[in-house]
């Protein structure tokens, strides 16, 4: 079988070249010429490349049989009958069926496979030029059509992770193209997935990623790495955290806990350290979403601290609505604890109030309290009693000569 009208492929003895001049680990990629009516060259010494279609037949099996397989760009087609997927850019039919046949003489006594050139790659549309975070640099061969992803392939793939690069394209006389890999790789057909011209010259570079580091009361402490597409068994966050996400990433409150901020021992706070700055957490009005301000963005550089403080447990008895033993923050003064009470049951003129700390007693001047007075407002301890008791009137008679 002759080629008549259809392209000719014949590649360059030795591998391909990269863009230091140095040799690459893959095989040279075909060059094209146009047919001349003296170049006739058979199927047998055509060198297969991406776009090539094959027939791959195995005699009595057609289950086995694949009878149109296309040699994708990165040149390995997918068999998983033969064990899995074979590299055929650079080799000719021949060297495929002997291949194959060797890898099902494991399966079956004198396997017949039969591979045939069933249509031609297009021909070449020249050369795009890529450098940065691949795995081949350097020049390669596009056929028309071709997209960047398309180009990556045929240049080994990327170093890293696709979320992890910036990524440009050069075309002559054009303004620079900014490219958006992890959007070409995960949609495709998309127009982030830009067709490529000839002469194009594409750049990836690696990004270092922001780091913020978790610490405290969580499960998971360290340094997470913030991107685009963070995987949640890794130290990783997206990449505009909140202070949320960086307890969600750091596995939660290390002894559980509810979405009220409150847990099994204590009461969630923390603080970010910013630099010189000290930044104060919210995490009650953050967990309970009372505030969207409460839950604060998160930069590169910052250091979240998350902490767990002990309740205390004081108890009120008296004229509240609600008396009996109470768990309250750290800090918490008397109205507070009022306040957690449910409020005096009496107005303020008919009681008294006292705290009880271990021996001592000390009187407060409510009317001072709810009055705003911080200095009558005692903060309380860890088992304080804070007594609210009814006011006990005498009622005597008055008689004789008095004014009233």
């Amino acid at each position: 079988m002759a080629f008549n009208d259809v392209a000719h492929a014949q590649f360059s003895s030795g591998g391909g070249m990269t863009s230091g001049g140095m040799a690459s680990s893959q095989p040279a990629m075909p060059q094209y010429f146009p047919p001349t009516e003296g170049r006739r060259e058979s199927v047998s010494k055509y060198q297969l490349g991406p776009q090539d279609v094959l027939s791959i037949m195995v005699e009595r099996f057609p289950d086995y049989s694949s009878p149109n397989v296309v040699v994708p760009p990165d040149g390995k087609i997918a068999l998983p009958y033969f064990g899995g997927a074979l590299y055929v850019t650079g080799k000719t039919t021949r060297q495929v069926e002997a291949e194959l046949t060797k890898r099902m003489a494991k399966r079956m006594k004198k396997p017949e496979v039969t591979v045939s050139l069933i249509r031609l790659r297009p021909a070449s549309a020249g050369m795009v030029y890529i450098i940065g975070s691949v795995r081949t640099p350097g020049s390669v061969e596009i056929m028309s059509g071709y997209r960047v992803t398309e180009v990556l392939s045929r240049a080994g793939g990327l170093t890293g992770r696709a979320d992890e690069v910036r990524a440009s394209l050069a075309r002559v006389g054009k303004p620079l193209i900014k490219l958006d890999i992890h959007n070409a790789i995960s949609r495709p057909l998309s127009s982030a997935n830009v067709r490529v011209q000839s002469g194009d010259f594409i750049t990836i570079q690696e990004v270092d990623p922001g780091l913020i580091s978790i610490t405290g009361d969580v499960i998971r402490q360290g340094v997470f790495e913030m991107r685009r597409a963070p995987r949640a068994s890794f130290h990783e966050l997206p990449l505009q955290p909140r202070v949320m996400d960086a307890l969600v990433a750091a596995g939660g409150v290390s002894d559980g806990g509810g979405a009220n901020g409150q847990t099994g021992s204590g009461l969630l706070t923390g603080y970010i350290r910013r630099k010189n700055q000290r930044i104060e957490l919210r995490m009650q009005d953050a967990l309970q979403l009372k505030d969207p301000a409460a839950n604060i963005a998160l930069q590169d550089g910052d250091y979240v601290v998350f902490e767990v403080q002990p309740l205390l447990s004081v108890f009120v008895s008296g004229e509240v609505r609600s008396p009996g033993a109470l768990q309250v923050q750290q800090g918490s003064d008397v109205l507070q604890v009022l306040s957690q009470a449910g409020g005096l049951a009496l107005p303020v003129d008919q009681v008294t109030a006292s705290i009880q700390r271990g021996t001592d007693k000390q009187t407060v001047e409510l009317t001072k309290v709810l009055s705003g007075d911080s200095t009558a407002n005692i903060k309380l301890v860890n088992g304080d009693v804070l007594q609210i008791n009814k006011v006990d009137y005498i009622r005597v008679n008055v008689a004789g000569q008095v004014e009233k």
